[in-house]
């Protein structure tokens, strides 16, 4: 049973992180990003489970969110952010 909810999360985390790139938006905090040359406007490659954990799995990240997520496990990040990880897209 553990394994069929995991691979379910899973599958919804993964969903989100496709549309969240499709649209150019935030996976952890929704905000919209731009095409720029300043760093703080572009969307970052974040490590869904930290790599320095085993986490193999990207998601778009904007570099506020990256740089304030770190090394900590998505769990714990949401807990600091009040974010619901798998509640499916952002608005």
């Amino acid at each position: 049973m553990k394994c069929k909810f995991m691979c379910q999360a899973t599958k919804r985390v993964r969903l989100k992180a496709r549309k969240c790139k499709k649209a150019r938006l935030c996976f952890w905090c929704g905000r919209k990003t731009r095409q720029g040359k300043g760093r703080s406007e572009r969307l970052t490659k974040d490590h869904y489970v930290p790599k320095s954990k085993g986490g193999k799995f990207i998601v778009p990240a904007c570099y506020q969110c990256n740089q304030a997520k770190a090394a900590r496990m998505p769990s714990d990040f949401a807990q600091i952010m009040h974010l619901a990880l798998t509640d499916g897209p952002p608005p």
